[in-house]
């Protein structure tokens, strides 16, 4: 009953985060912050009832676990903060049993949890991006040819073609074993060449827009560094906007000083972590040879 309880919790607090993250691309800290106090909380009551601390050590276990990927996604610049922080709260109610791990080599449920975001959260985010591709697909095309006509650009492609071109040459010669191999790295180089191309395309001009700086927030992220008289207010490399950073822009812009700022909007991550859950619940449900009641009683 205890999972059943925080797994609906983490429902409700997905549906919720999701409807904002899609609205505001933002994820209110009210939402995270409820999610770290209940996974404490939930695990507290229990083990008092139960008599049994193993449950609240499960939760701080799957709280460090989500404070550790989170860091991880946001450091890397694939996450913003509300991301990251939902994160550790979602892990904390889940909780990670390392006794079972160790003892009996079972996989905690967290874990399926964490692959299928991968896995399907990876895959929501692609769908996201190729979309926002065809919404904006005449600005993509203009910041594509740009890009490509650029001397840096074409002098990267001379030497991708050549390297493609050497491991096509080498599978005339190497041992059939290692033809396919050597096609595969071919094939892989080239690949890998282009979709970072559209990659970098698609975050200029996709994801990219003015606003107001009234309307910046904590964990914004720069897509151009914010200056004023030749001194830099804000990098575009600070990993989300602080709050002191944000009160200078906008008090430079109530003065007049500078306009509007640009921002990178990205993927809402929090929809992907929805549909994974999803999931990862559906094959638990299957595991146990039937629904978890509680949960799949509102589903």
């Amino acid at each position: 009953m205890y999972l059943e309880i925080n797994l609906v919790i983490c429902f409700i607090a997905l549906i919720i985060g999701s409807y904002t993250d899609f609205k505001t691309r933002e994820v209110p800290d009210w939402i995270n912050f409820a999610l770290m106090f209940l996974a404490g909380g939930t695990a507290l009551i229990y083990s008092c009832i139960e008599m049994n601390f193993m449950l609240f050590l499960n939760a701080a276990c799957g709280f460090l676990l989500g404070v550790g990927v989170g860091y991880l996604m946001y450091y890397t610049g694939q996450w913003g903060g509300g991301d990251a922080k939902m994160i550790m709260g979602l892990f904390g109610l889940i909780g990670l049993d390392l006794v079972a791990l160790i003892k009996a080599g079972n996989i905690p449920l967290i874990f399926d949890f964490l692959v299928n975001i991968l896995i399907f959260g990876g895959l929501f985010g692609l769908l996201w991006i190729i979309g926002s591709m065809i919404k904006k697909r005449k600005a993509f095309f203009v910041a594509y040819r740009e890009r490509m006509d650029s001397k840096n650009i074409k002098k990267l492609r001379k030497i991708i073609y050549a390297v493609v071109f050497v491991f096509i040459v080498l599978t005339l010669f190497v041992p059939d074993a290692w033809k396919l191999i050597t096609l595969v790295m071919a094939f892989g180089s080239f690949m890998l060449y282009y979709l970072y191309q559209v990659g970098k395309v698609v975050e200029k001009s996709c994801f990219v827009e003015e606003i107001d700086p009234k309307k910046l927030v904590e964990g914004d992220w720069l897509a151009e560094d914010v200056m004023y008289k030749g001194k830099k207010i804000a990098a575009k490399e600070t990993l989300g906007l602080e709050k002191t950073q944000i009160e200078k822009i906008v008090k430079l812009y109530k003065q007049r000083r500078i306009k509007k700022v640009k921002v990178r909007s990205g993927v809402p991550f929090v929809p992907g972590f929805l549909l994974a859950f999803l999931v990862t619940i559906w094959g638990m449900s299957i595991e146990m040879a039937g629904p978890v009641t509680l949960l799949f009683s509102i589903l």
